[in-house]
């Protein structure tokens, strides 16, 4: 008779944790924002170029890297926002609608928000091949789907933060591999597309999901990477089938799907990242209603999952 190991097994032998946090959301390999109660705690820890370890109230200033901390929850409740260009408005708290995430509402300003943070110990990142699969849910609520050009939820190789030239098709992304669904150019409705990169070709490819998103409501995008695959969802439905219901569980006019086929390198670290970029049309308020980001396992989506936690 073989000894009995309760890690290493699969269901019905898994580990149980009815009195205790499980292994990752110790490790802050979780990160659940929702609900926020309180103005986010936001300091600047000086540009990218020039870091400082004494940290300061946000400035304007492109290259600047500030640290948003919300109180609610537990886990790795911190994201790292990028001034891709430079920001004279934080995110804040909207009383019903989550954060509002837009900053500076003008023609081609951008952020970019890294939950964990960009470094190589960002706990909520995998190692593609080895590491757990991983997940990045983001609900959203557009007031003017046109106002946005660019906008991505997914994952992209942890790598020094660029300016991309574009994420539009055929544009340049700059980052060595990304992969992220959003919007690709403006519209009213606007198509949901991925837009996506492998090893720096120059090129951004984008693939049309055939979802229209109209201005006001709400929806989920989701990506999943099992081993080094990429799996996307639209308000928890996987593409390749019909939506009936928006982000916040409303049915809908149903909207036939298709999915796009990507696959990081092996060796790959990647971190959850957004991107967010306004165009020449008004553009409208962003809010970020929900974000979940963390390993399959954790979100009892892989129970047969195993690797390092």
């Amino acid at each position: 008779m073989t000894d009995f190991n309760a890690g290493s097994g699969a269901q019905p032998h898994e580990r149980v944790f009815a009195h205790q946090l499980s292994e990752g959301l110790r490790k802050g390999k979780y990160c659940i924002i929702d609900r926020i109660s309180t103005q986010p705690l936001i300091v600047q820890y000086g540009t990218q170029t020039t870091p400082v370890t004494v940290p300061t109230f946000p400035t304007a200033v492109q290259d600047n890297v500030d640290v948003l901390h919300f109180k609610e929850g537990l886990g790795e409740n911190v994201i790292e926002l990028y001034q891709t260009t430079a920001q004279t408005l934080m995110p804040s708290r909207n009383a019903t609608k989550g954060l509002l995430v837009g900053c500076d509402v003008v023609n081609n300003e951008c952020i970019e928000l890294v939950p964990g943070g960009n470094h190589a110990a960002n706990p909520l990142g995998a190692l593609m091949g080895t590491d757990p699969g991983v997940f990045i849910r983001a609900t959203f609520e557009f007031a003017d789907v046109s106002g946005t050009d660019q906008f991505l939820v997914g994952f992209r190789k942890q790598e020094n933060y660029v300016v991309p030239v574009s994420f539009l098709s055929t544009g340049d992304g700059l980052y060595t591999d990304f992969f992220g669904m959003g919007f690709s150019g403006a519209a009213d409705p606007n198509d949901v597309k991925c837009a996506y990169d492998l090893n720096n070709s120059g090129s951004t490819t984008t693939f049309d999901t055939l979802f229209n998103w109209a201005d006001g409501l709400i929806h989920t995008l989701e990506v999943r990477i099992r081993g080094r695959r990429v799996q996307c969802l639209i308000n928890g439905v996987m593409l390749g089938v019909s939506v009936k219901k928006d982000g916040s569980g409303s049915s809908i006019t149903a909207q036939p799907t298709a999915a796009p086929t990507f696959t990081f390198d092996a060796g790959d670290f990647v971190i959850p990242f957004i991107f967010h970029r306004y165009d020449t049309t008004t553009p409208g308020l962003v809010y970020l209603r929900k974000l979940m980001v963390g390993q399959l396992f954790e979100d009892g989506l892989d129970p047969a999952g195993k690797g390092p936690q």
